[in-house]
Formats: C-alpha cells, structure tokens, sequence
C-alpha cells in the first residue's frame, strides 16, 4: 500500500513520532490519521501524548553567544504558565537548546516543518544518485530510507544528538523536561548568525516554527553584546 506523505507529515506534526514510527502506524491503520494515533500511543512512540491544541503563551526567549562573538543564536521557547517559565530546569533547557543550535546548525525544528518540495527535490537527488552508483531495485528503497533518516537527524533540531551527550536526542530532553514540570513545553523559534556567512546563507540558516525572528544580523548580535554585559553588571552589584 503506498503512503502519502502528507500524511506522515501531518501524524509527525501531532505525534513528534519517527518518520519510520509514522509510516509503520499508517502502513497498519490503512492510511487512516486517528487510528495511526492510536496506534502511536499504544507502542508508546509518541513522545508528547497530549492535546496539540493546548495553548502555550508563556516561556522565554534565550540567546547564545559562541566564545570569539562570530557566531550567536537566539531561541524562543514556550509552555503553558509563566510559573513554570521561571523554573531553573525551564530556563536551563532553553540555554542549552540555543547552544545547541550554535554547535550543530539546524535549519527546521522538527521534520513537519520541511516543505515537501525540499523533501521531494531530495529524495528525487539521492534515487537518481543511487542509480548512477549502481544500487539494485531491491536495496534502494532501504538505502534510500536510511540515507533520509540520516538527513533528517542532521538538519532538525529536535532529532539531532544532544551536543553534551549523544546518546541523547534534543527530542529526549525536551520529553524530559514536560515529564518534570507537567506542562506542554515546544521550542517554537530559532535563528542563527555567524560572521562571515554571506546574506542568502543567513536566510537559509533563519528557521522557525512560527515565523522568523525579524532582525538584522547587526540588531541580534549588538542586542545579545548589550545584554550580556548586563548581566555581568548586574551580577557585580
């Protein structure tokens, strides 16, 4: 049975589930997006098993400034209450995403919000590749899949490996912390600067769930310089 892939698209954006996980649950739900929730939530693949209707207003914008100032990041991070927006372990997750966006340079948050096209025009890429280099009609959809796997969790936030530990996924720390503060927590924007990186390369960096942070490359980085120094003047006091 073919999948379409707008389904897995719309079962990823509710379920924060693999793209595999996903296709399995429709491939055993012919198709139909209620049930492969289900079954989602059945063999516990769905990292967030909460209403994605849930209102998140509240939470905080966290910056990154890379040693050398070359390269800096901004992230908004966002939950239900402004309580648990002053938490210590709310704040040091957002820390550590915008390092992690600094380190390992996403360009979406997650795979929902890759336009098919991109998706299309790289799948199109890596079959013609294949081809060319020989692979058989019966191990190119496998080495096609596990090539796609390896793209996903190179270019999205939330698959790729946690910076301090591996063997960790961002995904994993973000299920962490809505397990401690009880709360629907998302990582809703995220934008990336580096000196040296020429305009259409910024543009190609700038990523957001939401929308993009709309500031120059000079706004962001003399914002983030000010603000460290005060809180360093702040903390002399």
């Amino acid at each position: 049975m073919k999948i379409d892939i707008k389904n897995i698209k719309i079962l990823r954006n509710k379920t924060q589930a693999s793209y595999a996980d996903c296709k399995k649950a429709l491939l055993n739900s012919n198709n139909d997006i209620e049930k492969s929730e289900e079954y989602l939530r059945e063999n516990g693949r769905a990292i967030i098993d909460r209403d994605v209707t849930t209102k998140t207003e509240c939470g905080v914008i966290e910056s990154y400034m890379h040693p050398g100032n070359r390269v800096g990041t901004i992230v908004e991070v966002k939950c239900q209450t402004d309580f648990v927006a002053k938490t210590d372990e709310f704040k040091y997750f957002a820390k550590e995403i915008s390092m992690q966006v600094a380190s390992m340079r996403p360009r979406y948050i997650s795979r929902a919000d890759i336009p098919l096209d991109i998706i299309s025009k790289e799948v199109g890429y890596r079959i013609d590749r294949l081809k060319r280099e020989g692979t058989s009609e019966e191990d190119l959809q496998t080495q096609l899949d596990a090539e796609m796997e390896q793209w996903y969790s190179d270019i999205c936030l939330l698959e790729q490996s946690y910076v301090r530990n591996s063997k960790k996924a961002v995904k994993d720390l973000l299920a962490e912390l809505i397990s401690k503060t009880n709360e629907t927590c998302r990582i809703s924007k995220f934008d990336r600067w580096e000196i040296g990186m020429d305009e259409k390369e910024q543009v190609e960096e700038k990523v957001s769930g939401l929308g993009k942070f709309r500031l120059s490359a000079t706004v962001v980085l003399t914002t983030m310089f000010f603000f460290t120094l005060m809180m360093i003047i702040a903390g002399r006091c």
